[in-house]
């Protein structure tokens, strides 16, 4: 009995992998499918430093998306695009010495993502609630920005 319930959730899990695979191999063939030369995306690992986000089974949010940004820039500049990044290790990015680290974090954020030459920017995260309703992804979009509406339509799949 124990074998077969140990099966049932390996099953599970392989057609959750493989639903959540799908979704992501639909974003990355329709930036594939882009022209990504002169496009210049910035990726944002969020959290970072002081602020690990959520915390689940000894993982800390930081560090997944941290892990997931940097798979995905390979994605993204193979396809011929200029990828920045808001980290490449386990800081913050506020100013040193301030008393609201989080306000000022928040503050380099948006002036990365309100340069002028920024085509998109996408900011990862791995939200946690205690609220077992919610679950599934959140995807945010430039209002009246097509090309970005069209990747998170995508994604929402």
């Amino acid at each position: 009995m124990k074998r077969k319930i140990i099966f049932i959730v390996y099953c599970i899990g392989l057609l959750i992998a493989l639903l959540y695979r799908g979704r992501i191999t639909k974003a990355f063939a329709l930036m594939m499918d882009q022209n990504l030369k002169g496009t210049v995306i910035v990726l944002d690992a969020g959290h970072g430093g002081n602020d690990p986000g959520a915390r689940v089974s000894g993982q800390d949010e930081d560090e997944i998306n941290l892990d997931l940004v940097l798979k995905l820039a390979d994605y993204l500049e193979k396809a011929g695009a200029e990828v920045r990044l808001t980290r490449t290790e386990d800081v913050d990015l506020s100013d040193e010495g301030v008393s609201n680290i989080k306000r000022s974090d928040l503050q380099h954020r948006a002036e990365i993502l309100n340069a002028e030459d920024v085509t998109l920017f996408i900011s990862i995260h791995c939200n946690t609630s205690g609220d077992q309703r919610c679950q599934g992804s959140q995807v945010y979009y430039r209002i009246n920005d097509k090309i970005s509406q069209q990747l998170a339509d995508t994604i929402q799949l």
